[in-house]
């Protein structure tokens, strides 16, 4: 099946060279914060429902199909991950009006995985993380303030292992739309209907 191509946006394609284009995609939004798939919708599933949000995406891991972001530890999505790991992730760019929705299983890294990242973040980004007091609360100039401990004492790290890709690249001639589902027995890939 990953042999069949389709013609998209004039060119044809394979599933197996669109599955590369996709993760090849990621990994420059993860590096490249003016990316437009740098900032996707990030959504758990907690005690008050589906919750989505906007987060950065920090890193890609394409041989372990794993996406991660930097969070501060008392976020709601990180108490929803806990209870319930099955999260989703929405990609949208605009320019080539092509959409990613990604299926995952999320877990909150180790603390030692998040001290290792958070040494690589700048100096100026440790303010995200240094609040006294929780994402959600009441603003107030305390608050304002950095708290009294270890820097990474609030810094978390989210990593999910995607297992299933959605892709949807519309076109004023036809649009076209592919999945990818990923198990332990290896990936289906296939081209399905708009």
């Amino acid at each position: 099946m990953t042999s069949i191509a389709r013609i998209v946006g004039g060119v044809p394609l394979t599933l197996a060279d669109l599955e590369r284009q996709i993760w090849s995609t990621l990994t420059r939004a993860a590096a490249q914060r003016r990316h437009d798939w740098s900032q996707p919708t990030f959504v758990t599933a907690g005690v008050e429902g589906p919750q989505a949000r906007m987060v950065v995406l920090r890193d890609v891991d394409v041989a372990a199909r794993r996406l991660t972001l930097y969070t501060d530890s008392r976020a709601t999505k990180v108490a929803a991950v806990r209870s319930e790991p099955r999260v989703s992730w929405l990609f949208w760019d605009h320019a080539s009006k092509t959409q990613v929705r990604m299926a995952a299983i999320a877990r909150v890294a180790p603390a030692s995985a998040a001290r290792a990242a958070f040494e690589l973040l700048p100096v100026h980004q440790w303010r995200d993380y240094l609040s006294r007091t929780p994402p959600g609360s009441p603003w107030s100039f305390e608050a304002n303030r950095p708290h009294d401990g270890e820097p990474t004492q609030y810094f978390c790290v989210i990593e999910t292992t995607v297992h299933t890709i959605d892709w949807l690249k519309l076109d004023r001639d036809v649009h076209n739309r592919a999945r990818f589902d990923y198990s332990a027995g290896g990936t289906i890939a296939t081209w399905i209907t708009p």
